[in-house]
């Protein structure tokens, strides 16, 4: 039937004469014209079906037919009870039995295999099987309840709002502007043609109503007007009204379920407008790269940049102060309220313009797409009226990420102390040997403050956190002010979903981890009724593992305690393989073809340590690894064995990249020389990481 569909709807689009319909229009009525066509052969040729929610998503025309079978059994044996309908009637049923668990385990199975590409079905099927249910039920607001859906698409959406910042006149301050910049952004029907191609098609539909399935299957015949309506965009440096509009779905995330600010707004916008951003993201990206715009602390949606790389960067230092014992270390954690919600309009387009880069055209087109933006809350197909959207960066945008950190490029500026970002998680780190140490971080904190009042962005005080690390009797502490609000000392921190003790001790992250994946185990165990190894391996390699080695390079454990905790996790789950469940571990993993998880992690430092020394990944210190040099006697071996530095304690020593140096340098020639990192991974993986079950 959809290929039937697809057919009918490609040659429709055909027969349009996109050219002569949208010569000599502006931007916007191209697209009120594209949108007018576009439902016209939508309606006609794809019919919406509306999808009957089961109990059981596994059962087909199959299961019916067999069922049908069974209860005309029952019937015939109810008229006429006689040992013959009696045996017909058990066959029926045993037929109908069988029947159902072969296509519940077929189902099963095709989830997992989809897991990794389509994770959002494997999630929804876990989810299905739980008691719990994350539906939008009821709303408390200044003590009054709310449940007609109406009445809760408007509560939420006025609290959504009620976030946004008001912004007085702003006339700008003394900058020296650049001479150059992205001034315009040409477009080939080739590159549209290729993100059409690429299009996800389980992504939601924005307010536009038009699907990323359709787009993706007519494709050569939608190319042409998309085309246009992007170019023509740029060119007018206008945005259609229906690109600066936004859906917003309220996710739960935690906390009392009927306060409406306990939910995250997410936006759905779209889908031709994100294919124009992701164009002038590409463009904007690479100048603001060239030109080195962007501070080298801020490591978030940057090319060669990651989570892991912001850890390091940040604990090597500490880590190599303590070790040094030349003092100790205060690490102060920043917390912007509502951060994307809130930059303000004004102050945005200034910075967008001075610092950002942008000119001509190119600044006219993004001053008309942040302005007189509108946004409603959506909750299961009924929307609230269409709300002004005051300030922040548009949510759901991909532009968004960039436009937020040329926003607070210059937070970093005029400090002493060293600080570190990831989008708007910044901390700063000194090492304090006397009091002196201490004022000075506090002038710091100051700068960091009178910026937010400057740039309109609140620091949540009661969020911000200080970790003072290294303990001694004659330790000097101070309390540290953000404002007038003394910020509060904590004995850990959650940095980038790693759990940090003061003493740089992994325990409480790797108990947290074990209690989250261990209960992801037994939500697996009742979600699916049927296991069999391959079902497992694929749900441990795409499912469990990423969750326990997510920044393990960072955390990696070295007391057999911790070790042993972790792999238990992979111990549990092999043994809910019915047919391995009488095997020892070893014996489990090698029919699994698996390593076991502190092997996982060796290899991760490893592909860590490929990525630094050959540049893939970027750390702000040069010391970092530091490589032998050449025609060094110590060389034997490979030609780029890297220098082990003397530790004279444990945090050193079991810390990356000490305790990955033996391995590193003890590996052949021809790996540590692979061309590339999936070259890399593969001559390692030969080498000792790979596959067990030949």
């Amino acid at each position: 039937m959809s290929r039937l569909i697809t057919r009918s709807s490609k040659i429709f689009f055909e027969n349009i004469n996109w050219e002569r319909i949208m010569a000599g229009k502006s931007v916007q009525e191209k697209y009120e014209k594209f949108l007018e066509k576009y439902k016209e052969g939508v309606n006609k040729y794809v019919p919406v079906q509306k999808i009957r929610e089961s109990k059981h998503s596994w059962y087909n025309a199959r299961c019916e037919r067999a069922k049908k079978i069974k209860d005309a059994a029952w019937k015939k044996l109810r008229r006429h009870r006689n040992d013959n309908n009696r045996e017909q009637y058990k066959e029926a049923r045993n037929e109908y039995v069988r029947i159902r668990r072969e296509e519940e385990r077929r189902y099963e199975r095709d989830i997992v295999e989809k897991c990794k590409d389509e994770p959002k079905l494997f999630y929804k099927h876990i989810k299905g099987k739980m008691v719990s249910k994350e539906t939008i039920d009821k709303l408390e607001k200044d003590g009054r309840k709310y449940e007609k859906e109406e009445e809760l698409c408007e509560v939420m959406n006025e609290s959504f709002k009620s976030v946004f910042n008001m912004e007085d006149d702003f006339v700008g301050t003394r900058v020296q502007v650049q001479q150059e910049g992205l001034h315009e952004v040409k477009v080939e029907k080739q590159e549209i043609d290729r993100l059409l191609k690429d299009l996800n098609v389980r992504k939601a539909m924005g307010p536009d109503e038009v699907s990323n399935w359709v787009l993706k299957e007519c494709r050569e015949q939608l190319v042409e007007p998309i085309w246009g309506v992007i170019n023509t965009s740029l060119q007018e440096g206008r945005v259609p009204k229906e690109w600066k509009r936004a859906n917003i779905v309220p996710i739960y995330k935690g906390g009392k379920k009927t306060e409406p600010l306990n939910y995250r707004p997410v936006s759905l916008t779209s889908v031709v407008g994100k294919l124009c951003e992701i164009i002038i993201k590409k463009k904007w990206s690479e100048y603001l790269e060239n030109k080195e715009i962007i501070s080298n602390c801020q490591y978030g949606f940057r090319k060669g940049r990651s989570c892991v790389t912001n850890l390091l960067s940040f604990y090597t230092r500490v880590i190599d102060a303590m070790q040094g014992r030349s003092g100790w270390v205060d690490t102060v954690y920043l917390d912007i309220k509502k951060a994307f919600d809130k930059v303000p309009h004004k102050r945005l387009l200034w910075k967008l313009e001075h610092t950002g880069g942008l000119r001509g055209k190119m600044l006219e087109w993004m001053k008309d797409y942040i302005q007189n933006r509108e946004m409603r809350t959506v909750i299961r197909g009924v929307g609230s009226s269409w709300t002004e959207v005051l300030s922040g960066v548009p949510q759901g945008s991909v532009l968004a990420p960039i436009m937020f950190q040329i926003y607070i490029n210059d937070m970093q500026e005029g400090l002493n102390s060293y600080i570190n970002m990831f989008a708007d998680d910044a901390k700063l780190l000194r090492v304090i040997r006397t009091k002196d140490d201490c004022i000075e971080l506090q002038k710091d904190i100051d700068k960091i403050y009178k910026w937010s009042q400057t740039w309109k962005l609140e620091f949540n005080a009661k969020k911000c956190h200080v970790l003072e690390m290294g303990r001694s009797s004659r330790r000097i502490t101070w309390n540290y002010k953000m404002g007038e609000e003394v910020i509060t000392k904590k004995k850990e921190e959650k940095d980038l979903g790693v759990i940090i003790q003061d003493d740089l001790s992994p325990e409480k992250h790797i108990n947290g981890l074990f209690g989250a994946t261990y209960n992801f185990l037994s939500n697996i165990r009742v979600a699916f009724h049927h296991m069999d190894k391959e079902m497992m391996k694929k749900i441990m390699t795409a499912m469990v593992r990423p969750r326990l080695e997510y920044a393990a390079v960072v955390w990696s454990p070295h007391t057999k305690k911790d070790i042993r905790k972790l792999e238990r996790i992979q111990r549990t789950a092999t043994r809910m393989v019915p047919e391995l469940r009488d095997l020892d571990y070893e014996d489990r993993l090698r029919e699994m073809g698996l390593l076991t998880l502190e092997e996982r992690r060796e290899r991760g430092d490893l592909i860590t340590m490929y990525k630094i020394i050959n540049g893939k990944e970027w750390i702000d210190r040069q010391d970092t690894v530091v490589l032998i040099e050449d025609g060094s006697r110590r060389t034997r071996g490979h030609t780029r064995k890297i220098v082990k530095e003397h530790c004279s304690s444990d945090i050193k020593k079991y810390s990356f990249p000490h305790r990955t140096v033996d391995v590193w340098n003890g590996l052949r020639q021809d790996i540590v020389e692979a061309t590339n990192i999936h070259n890399f991974k593969d001559k390692l993986d030969k080498y000792r990481y790979g596959d067990r079950t030949q």
